[in-house]
């Protein structure tokens, strides 16, 4: 992301490892106090006088870009995305009035902010849940926020969660600090408003990140690639399985760390172990034990495939990656899996609810994507299944590896013909992420394409259309230079009427870099300039 500023600041390595098993870290942008308080007043302003401008803050308060343009604030998204990131079409500014109830007690207090946890959703589009560093968010406060402002509270260690626990909410963190203070998190941790006390508003802007390619190194300023637990952990249980594939793939590694010996017996007993009325933690450290055998945990496939989606998410969760630790032994049966799993959506025996806010798939897919080139070969098979939901499974799966799923480029190119819309989204997410022998002209066909059903609206009265529109524009711009080949059907998409198609368009062209996508993208934003001193009051 070319920017005339400052280096940037990258991360360190107890940063780094923060927010891989956190979900978050806090910054604090070395910026002088009087900007803050410029913004400050302006948001006042803009709530006495006008709207909530949603996707077109920027415009209205330009002052906002110079807080993204700081060299803590680049350097830590370069971190964890990468150098070239994408800046994602949604921001919103988020005003949190004086509370006017009255609570009796903390335990009140508590209790409103626990019932407003949730997970932030990938836009009306709908796009999938990824474990990976897909999607970065950053919150930025405008004035001093103590916890009796209502702070933003944090749910650390959620962000591979696929739905937040009554459990997960009663262990809320708030993000509280002086005026300037910005929280960069993974962005599907969990997360709630606090209660305003005070007696004037709250402000905090949002802002969203895409990682544009796959990590090939550290992009923080790395020391030690071996991983360990941060020094300042606030993630409720030990997920080392987790933490050490998410370390290993923001380190460009392709494989696990090396297995540890392990005899058959010593195996047996961890199986039986995990078998046994025996903590949560203890079941944990067992798991971290079996990942750390590696292939030699192979014994213990059937009973980690069957804690799958049916049991506490921590432990889910490092099933999901002991599972990938195994390895090529666990393929099979976590492709059966996915097709016993989309044979019970088809026939009504479940239902994932993927036509809500966000797509959070079936725990196979996400060990399938860790084990990574192994499954390539089965997963593609998976996308002709019969069922609508292993297809989607499939197709989301391959993306995750990227360039490793380069081979399953012809079957995702297949799959863009699916008549399952969710399926052809997850499809073209893929070749984005894939990058390497990706059909350009097949995506830059979805730019405008309209299909039977899809004029079907949606969330936020997005329709389907709309949904794959702007899921191909963003597959293009992860593509950079590669999708030279669109540039005239993305200069079209400029004047897409759904706003956000357009805003990815000018990206993709900025990043394919030819004098005339470049012109194109000039006389586009020219026409499109946003006055930022006009108001009611001042139409010229």
């Amino acid at each position: 992301m070319a920017v005339n500023s400052p280096e940037p600041m990258l991360l360190n390595d107890e940063q780094m490892r923060q927010y891989i098993a956190n979900g978050f870290v806090i910054l604090r942008p070395n910026l002088a106090d009087e900007l803050h308080r410029t913004i400050d007043d302006k948001f006042n302003f803009i709530r006495e006088n006008e709207f909530n401008p949603g996707n077109n803050i920027i415009p209205r308060l330009p002052e906002l870009e110079q807080i993204l343009k700081t060299p803590e604030v680049r350097g830590a998204l370069i971190s964890v995305l990468g150098e070239n990131y994408i800046t994602h079409s949604h921001r919103f500014w988020h005003m949190r009035s004086p509370d006017a109830d009255t609570y009796s007690s903390q335990e009140k207090l508590t209790e409103k902010v626990a019932n407003g946890c949730h997970q932030d959703a990938y836009g009306p589009a709908s796009q999938a849940r990824s474990h990976r560093t897909r999607y970065a968010r950053i919150m930025y406060y405008s004035q001093d926020t103590p916890i009796e402002m209502g702070p933003t509270h944090v749910l650390a260690g959620t962000h591979c969660h696929d739905a937040l626990s009554e459990e997960d909410c009663q262990r809320v963190l708030p993000v509280e600090g002086a005026a300037g203070l910005v929280f960069l998190s993974h962005f599907d941790i969990g997360h709630s408003a606090g209660v305003n006390l005070c007696d004037r508003f709250r402000h905090m802007i949002k802002f969203i990140f895409m990682r544009a390619e796959e990590p090939k190194q550290p992009s923080w300023d790395c020391q030690d690639t071996a991983w360990q637990p941060p020094q300042d952990l606030a993630a409720p249980y030990n997920l080392e399985p987790a933490w050490q594939n998410l370390w290993n793939w923001h380190c460009g590694k392709r494989s696990v760390a090396p297995a540890t010996a392990a005899e058959a017996p010593e195996i047996e007993s961890f199986i039986k172990t995990l078998t046994e009325e025996i903590s949560l933690e203890e079941k944990l450290e067992v798991l971290t034990q079996l990942a750390r055998a590696g292939v030699a945990a192979a014994a213990a496939v059937p009973l980690l495939v069957d804690m799958l989606n049916s049991t506490h998410q921590a432990l889910r969760t490092a099933a999901i990656y002991t599972l990938a630790a195994i390895g090529a032994p666990a393929i099979e049966a976590l492709c059966q899996s996915l097709e016993r799993a989309g044979e019970g959506v088809s026939n009504g025996e479940d239902s994932p609810e993927f036509d809500k806010r966000w797509i959070t798939l079936h725990d196979a897919a996400y060990a399938l994507s860790a084990i990574g080139a192994a499954a390539v070969d089965p997963l593609a098979k998976l996308l002709q299944s019969a069922h609508e939901w292993t297809r989607m499974n499939a197709a989301f799966a391959l993306g995750e590896m990227d360039s490793e799923a380069a081979a399953a480029v012809p079957a995702l190119e297949a799959a863009l013909q699916d008549e399952s819309h969710y399926v052809v989204r997850l499809a073209i997410n893929s070749l984005g992420t894939i990058g390497k022998g990706v059909p350009i002209e097949s995506l830059s066909q979805l730019l405008g394409a309209v299909r039977p059903g899809w004029e079907e609206e949606k969330n936020w009265t997005w329709t389907v259309r709309n949904a794959v529109n702007v899921t191909a524009a963003m597959a293009l711009t992860r593509l950079g230079r590669q999708a030279a080949i669109a540039e005239e059907d993305l200069i079209k998409a400029l004047e897409d009427p759904f706003g956000q198609v357009g805003f990815f368009a000018v990206q993709a062209l900025n990043r394919i870099g030819t004098d005339s996508a470049r012109q194109a993208v000039i006389d586009h934003l020219i026409a499109h300039r946003w006055d930022p001193a006009i108001t009611k009051g001042r139409p010229y």
